[in-house]
C-alpha cells in the first residue's frame, strides 16, 4: 500500500472511531490530554498511525465519577463546539510555552515557516488535523495554508501538484472523454474561458458552433446546433449557460437519449453558480479557471490585449494613454480580490469595459500633440460612464474617480511622476514613458516580484484580511458538505448519568440537542414590554425602542419555539415535520435557519455567531426597558446606545434627529449631524438634548486619537465613544484644525461585509499634508458590527 493510502486510511479511521482512537492510548501524563490520539513519528518520516483492528461494536464508555468530554465529531461542527476547542487550544499553550511566539514568528513568513510549525506539532503529539483546528482557532489567516499541508499529508504531494500543473485541453478534449460528456469550463464571474475552446477549434482546424444561452431564441438555436453537431461530428459552445439553470436539466435528459459521433464535443461555459445541476457536474468533466492574481499579471494580460499597430499609432502619447488605462484596468479588477476593502462589493468589470474605453481614447487623442489631450472629457467618460457605471456605491465611484485623476492628466506625462509610492519600504516606482508595446511589458518584467497592496493604495494587513475571508469561507464550504447522517460517536457532557438514552440516535442529532439545550439557557423567557402613555408616544426614542422590543419579543417566541421542538423530536417525544426537518438540517451543520433571519445579517452567518449576537441584542434591550420604567423615557436621551445592536440602527438615528428638532423648534432639514471621538477617559457632554452617545464602534483601515484620524497597522481599531450633536449649520462648532489639515469622511455602514449604509460622518485627518484620498483609498470605514 502506498503511503498516501496508508494516511488516507488512518485518516478516515480517525472520522469514523475518535473514541476508539482515544481509548487506544492511555494518559499516562498530566501533560499531554486523555481523548487526543497520540502521534508517533518516526525518524524522517511524518505521517499518522495505522488504523487499529475493526470491532464489530464501538460504544462509549463514560465513567459515572468524571464528566465527559463533548469530541467534535468532523470539521463541520468546529463553530458550534467553540468551547470545547477554546479549551483544548488552553491545554495545548499550556503544555507549549513558546506556542504564541511561534504563531507570531509566522506572522511574516509563509509556507516553510508553517512546515516547521507542523512539525513541531507532530514532535508534541498532535496530528496535522488537530494543527488544523488550532490554527484556525489561534490564527484563521493561516487556516487555508494549514489545510493545503492537511491535504497533502493524505493525499500525497503530487495530488497538490496536478492543480499547479498546466492545462493540456487538447489532450483532454481528444483522448480523455468521449461525445457523451460535456466539458464544463467553470470560471469565476467576469472571467470568460470560452476563448480557448475557440482557439484550440482554429487549431484543430474543427468547425466550432458558439452561442449564447440567455434569450428565448437561444435554447431553439442550441438544440439545433447539438443534433446536427452530434450526427456531423463538430463542435458545440454554449456560453454562459449559468442563466439558465433550469434548461440545464432538459439538456442533460437529451444527452442521455443522444447517440453523438465519436468526434462529436460539447463545451459549456458557466460562472461557478450555486444552482448549476449537481448531476450534470457528475456527468461531465469539470475544468475551473481562475484569473492570474497580481497587478504584474493582469496587466500583462491586459497589455496583451491591445495589438501593437493599435497601441503604436501616432501620436505617441496614445501609447501612454494605453498603459495608464492598463493599469488602471488592473489596478481596478486586483481590488476587486479585497473585497469589501477594496471595494464595498463585488463587481462584474472585464474586457468589453477595458476595449470601450480604448475606443474614447481613440476617439479624443488628435494629431496636434499632447496639450490638446481632452484630459477632462477621458476623465469623466471612464469615472462616470464606462467604469463608474458599473459601481452603484457613491464611496466607490468616489474613490475610482480619485485613481482616474492621478492617472490621467497633464501631470502623469513627467518622467518624475510616482506611479507606486510605498512609504514603508521607500519603493518609488516613476511613470513610464515609453512608446511601443514591447518597452511597456519589459518594464512590467522588471517590477518587484514580491507585490503588496500599498501598490492598490490599500494598508500591508489587506492581505491578512484577505486570508480571513477566504477562510471563512472555506469553514462554510465544508458546512455545506457536511452529511446529517454520519454516526461518528458524541460523547455528551452529561453522559456519566444516562443509561441508554442516546442508543439508537445519530451523533449529530446528540449534539443538536445539547446545543439546544445551551440555547434555551441563554435566551430569556419573554421580554418585558414597555408601557406606552400619552407623554411617552410623544417622544421618538420611546417609539423607536418600544418598536425594536416588540420586534425582539416576536422573535424570541418563534426562536424559543423552533428550540423546544428540534428537541422534543430529539428525544423522541415529537415526529418530524417538514418544518423540524428543515431546523434540524440546518442546525447539525451549524447555519442559521432562514426564518430567524427576520433584520439584516450576514447571509452565511453561521447559527452560533447568530445565537450569540442575538442574546447580546436582547441583553441590551432589556437593559433599556429597565432604564425606561425605573428613570423615565427622558433616560433614554443619555443612554449609551450599542447601534450595532439595534435591528434598525438608521432608525435610532433619525430619533435622534428627532429629538434634536423638536428640542430646537426646527425641521429635521435645517440639523446637520456633528461627530466627536472620545476614549474612554473622555467626557461628552450628554447634558444637552441634542447629543446622543453610540458605542461598540469600529474603525477599520485607520485609527483614531484625539479625534483625528491617522494610518495604523491595526485591522480593526476601537471607538470607544462617539458623540453625535445635531446642529444648525450657522452653529455648528466643528474642532479647531490648521490648515494643512483634512477633513475626511467616512462612511458608517451596519457590519462589516459593507452592504447597509446607515449614515456618513466627517472627521479630521490627524497628519499634516495628508489627502484625504489616502484614507479613500485604503478603505477607511468605521463599523456599527462586525459581524460578516
Amino acid at each position: 500500500m502506498s503511503k498516501s493510502n496508508k494516511n488516507q486510511k488512518s485518516i478516515t479511521s480517525f472520522f469514523k472511531n475518535p473514541a476508539q482512537s482515544a481509548t487506544n492510548e492511555p494518559a499516562t501524563s498530566k501533560s499531554k490530554p486523555a481523548l487526543i490520539p497520540e502521534i508517533k513519528k518516526e525518524p524522517g518520516i511524518s505521517k499518522l498511525p495505522p488504523p487499529p483492528p475493526p470491532e464489530p461494536v464501538v460504544k462509549p464508555v463514560v465513567s459515572p465519577k468524571k464528566p465527559a468530554v463533548i469530541m467534535c465529531p468532523t470539521i463541520a461542527k468546529i463553530p458550534n463546539h467553540e468551547t470545547e476547542w477554546i479549551n483544548l487550544s488552553d491545554r495545548f499553550i499550556l503544555t507549549n510555552r513558546n506556542f504564541d511566539v511561534q504563531y507570531a514568528h509566522l506572522y511574516a513568513e509563509r509556507l516553510g515557516a508553517m512546515r516547521k510549525m507542523v512539525a513541531k506539532a507532530a514532535e508534541n503529539h498532535l496530528g496535522l488535523l488537530i494543527q488544523m483546528l488550532l490554527t484556525r482557532a489561534a490564527r484563521p489567516d493561516r487556516l487555508i495554508v494549514a489545510a493545503k499541508l492537511f491535504v497533502e499529508s493524505v493525499f500525497g504531494s503530487e495530488f497538490v501538484q496536478r492543480a499547479d500543473a498546466l492545462l493540456n485541453l487538447e489532450q483532454i478534449t481528444t483522448e480523455e472523454i468521449h461525445g457523451l460528456t460535456p466539458i464544463l469550463l467553470c470560471s469565476v464571474p467576469g472571467h470568460d474561458a470560452s476563448n480557448r475552446v475557440e482557439e484550440l477549434a482554429t487549431s484543430l482546424n474543427k468547425n466550432l458552433t458558439a452561442i449564447a444561452i440567455g434569450s428565448a431564441e437561444g435554447f431553439s438555436l442550441a438544440e439545433q446546433a447539438i443534433n446536427a453537431a452530434a450526427k456531423q461530428g463538430n463542435w458545440v459552445l454554449l456560453k454562459n449557460v449559468h442563466l439558465a439553470p433550469q434548461w440545464l436539466k432538459e439538456l442533460e435528459k437529451k444527452l442521455h437519449s443522444l447517440k453523438p459521433h465519436d468526434s462529436f464535443r460539447l463545451f459549456l461555459s458557466t460562472e461557478i453558480h450555486p444552482k448549476l445541476p449537481t448531476s450534470l457536474l457528475r456527468m461531465g468533466f469539470c475544468l475551473v479557471f481562475e484569473p492570474a492574481t497580481g497587478v504584474r499579471a493582469r496587466l500583462t494580460r491586459t497589455l496583451n490585449e491591445f495589438s501593437e499597430n493599435r497601441m503604436e499609432r501616432i501620436p505617441h502619447i496614445r501609447a501612454k494613454a494605453y498603459f495608464r488605462l492598463a493599469w488602471l484596468h488592473a489596478l481596478v479588477t486586483e481590488r476587486s480580490r479585497y473585497t469589501p476593502l477594496g471595494w464595498s462589493k463585488h463587481y462584474e468589470i472585464n474586457e468589453s469595459d477595458l476595449r470601450f474605453a480604448c475606443d474614447s481614447i481613440d476617439q479624443w487623442i488628435r494629431n496636434e500633440g499632447q496639450d490638446d489631450i481632452a484630459w477632462d472629457a477621458l476623465q469623466y467618460l471612464i469615472a462616470s460612464c464606462i467604469y463608474g457605471g458599473r459601481l452603484d456605491n457613491r464611496f466607490d465611484q468616489r474613490l475610482l474617480a480619485s485613481f482616474v485623476a492621478k492617472l490621467f492628466c497633464q501631470e502623469s506625462l513627467d518622467a518624475s511622476y510616482p506611479l507606486i509610492k510605498d512609504d514603508a519600504s521607500s519603493l518609488l516606482v516613476p511613470m513610464p514613458q515609453d512608446k511601443t508595446k514591447n518597452k511597456y511589458i519589459e518594464w512590467i518584467k522588471q517590477l518587484p516580484s514580491n507585490e503588496k497592496p500599498t501598490w492598490l493604495g490599500l494598508p500591508d494587513n489587506a492581505e491578512k484580511v484577505l486570508l480571513i475571508s477566504q477562510g471563512s469561507k472555506f469553514t462554510g464550504d465544508l458546512l455545506k458538505c457536511d452529511q446529517s447522517d454520519e454516526n461518528i460517536l458524541v460523547v455528551d457532557f452529561d453522559a456519566g448519568d444516562q443509561k441508554d438514552e442516546s442508543i439508537g440516535r445519530p451523533a449529530w442529532m446528540i449534539h443538536v440537542q445539547h446545543t439546544t439545550d445551551n440555547w434555551l439557557k441563554s435566551l430569556p423567557k419573554t421580554l418585558p414590554s414597555m408601557t406606552r402613555t400619552s407623554e411617552n408616544i410623544k417622544d421618538p426614542l420611546f417609539r423607536c425602542v418600544e418598536r425594536e422590543v416588540t420586534f425582539a419579543a416576536n422573535l424570541l417566541r418563534l426562536v424559543r419555539q423552533d428550540l423546544v421542538d428540534v428537541q422534543a423530536v430529539c428525544d423522541g417525544s415529537k415526529k418530524q415535520t417538514n418544518d423540524t426537518r428543515e431546523l434540524l438540517n440546518n442546525l447539525s451543520k451549524g447555519m442559521t435557519p432562514p426564518t430567524w433571519k427576520k433584520y439584516r445579517v450576514p447571509p452565511h452567518i453561521g447559527a452560533m455567531q447568530w445565537m450569540s449576537d442575538y442574546v447580546a441584542r436582547l441583553k441590551q434591550l432589556e437593559n433599556l426597558v429597565t432604564l425606561t420604567i425605573n428613570e423615565g423615557v427622558q433616560s433614554l436621551r443619555c443612554v449609551k446606545m450599542w447601534l450595532g445592536g439595534l435591528f434598525t440602527p438608521e432608525a435610532y438615528l433619525t430619533a435622534t434627529r428627532q429629538c434634536a428638532a423638536q428640542s430646537l423648534h426646527v425641521s429635521l432639514e435645517e440639523l446637520n449631524m456633528n461627530v466627536q471621538m472620545l476614549d474612554q477617559s473622555s467626557q461628552a457632554d450628554s447634558n444637552k438634548e441634542t447629543v446622543f452617545l453610540i458605542t461598540g464602534l469600529k474603525l477599520q483601515g485607520a485609527s483614531c486619537r484625539n479625534n483625528a484620524l491617522f494610518y495604523s497597522s491595526l485591522i480593526m481599531d476601537d471607538i470607544p465613544l462617539l458623540a453625535i450633536e445635531w446642529k444648525m449649520p450657522n452653529s455648528a462648532i466643528s474642532a479647531p484644525k490648521t490648515n494643512d489639515q483634512q477633513e475626511v469622511t467616512l462612511p458608517v455602514y451596519g457590519n462589516g461585509l459593507r452592504t447597509e449604509l446607515l449614515c456618513t460622518i466627517n472627521v479630521k485627518a490627524g497628519q499634516a499634508n495628508t489627502s484625504e484620498f489616502h484614507f479613500y483609498e485604503r478603505g477607511v470605514a468605521v463599523l456599527a458590527s462586525v459581524l460578516e
